[in-house]
């Protein structure tokens, strides 16, 4: 059961501010209170300031709780939910007469009682999950970048820098599966007097690490998965001004790439379709 307020305030013309708070009562957990506060100012014509602060929470899922499956896993009901604490400070820029729209932001937010669902059971000889003691971090740089060269071509394009770490003995890791680089590209061109368009999506993931587990010994290591890049092209021709056909290409190259160890990604796919839009 929950219960949740927002306050939205303007200060001037320039400048506006939100609170917000949710109670969470839980039936198996102790209660939690999350909140967070906003800002945005209006610093010149093209210039536009932005912050926030704020807590959060993610209740352990039905799987990590009460989940088994035979030879590998068994769930732990005690667990507790995930709580995190976060800031950050930014900008967004416009010139239009330019068509471009700049901005960025700075991150940072930390993670308490993380849940790790590859904890060994020496009891069990299974796999199960439990709450981290120790707090992990994440701080980093986004970026985003919009431009209209043209009237009838749009380019978007973003990057993310992620620092993410968890204590590891007496020294600071990196975590598992976080990459410190991301970002894509989108090009977008309409033609046919804006019935049609063709849209070409580059998306980038940096390397990351994940754990390999012996099956034989027990032991694990961490393994480095290679870093990838994916390509989607879609379409779409109006028929009517209420019907629109619709085609895509996802993974245009066939990349082979992991986000998980061991567990395969989808390859070069094919989709097609019809899209209707009516008025009643």
């Amino acid at each position: 059961t929950s219960l949740a307020g927002e306050y939205v305030g303007k200060y001037d013309s320039g400048f506006t501010w939100t609170a917000s708070a949710r109670y969470n009562d839980f039936s198996d957990f102790d209660d939690i209170t999350t909140w967070q506060t906003a800002f945005g100012y209006q610093a010149t014509e093209i210039i536009r300031l932005r912050g926030s602060i704020g807590t959060g929470f993610k209740a352990p899922t039905f799987t990590e709780r009460y989940g088994f499956y035979p030879d590998q896993f068994i769930g732990n009901p005690d667990l507790k939910p995930e709580k995190s604490r976060g800031w950050e400070l930014g900008f967004d820029s416009r010139w239009v007469e330019q068509g471009v729209t700049f901005g960025a932001v700075y991150f940072n937010s930390k993670l308490e009682d993380e849940i790790d669902g590859f904890v060994f059971d020496p009891e069990t000889f299974l796999f199960t999950a439990k709450n981290r003691e120790t707090d992990s971090h994440r701080k980093g740089v986004e970026v985003v970048f919009d431009w209209k060269p043209l009237a009838n071509f749009d380019i978007a394009a973003n990057y993310t820098y992620t620092d993410s770490t968890e204590p590891m003995g007496e020294q600071d890791v990196r975590e598992l599966r976080r990459p410190r680089h991301m970002g894509s590209l989108v090009l977008q061109y309409r033609f046919a007097n804006d019935r049609a368009y063709t849209n070409l999506n580059v998306s980038y993931t940096g390397k990351q690490y994940d754990v390999f587990f012996d099956p034989a010994t027990f032991l694990s290591e961490q393994v480095e998965l290679d870093s990838y890049t994916l390509l989607d092209l879609a379409g779409g021709w109006k028929i009517t001004d209420s019907l629109e056909l619709i085609a895509r290409i996802t993974n245009l190259t066939d990349e082979e790439y992991e986000d998980v160890l061991g567990y395969s990604t989808r390859g070069r796919g094919y989709f097609g379709g019809i899209r209707g839009r009516f008025d009643f």
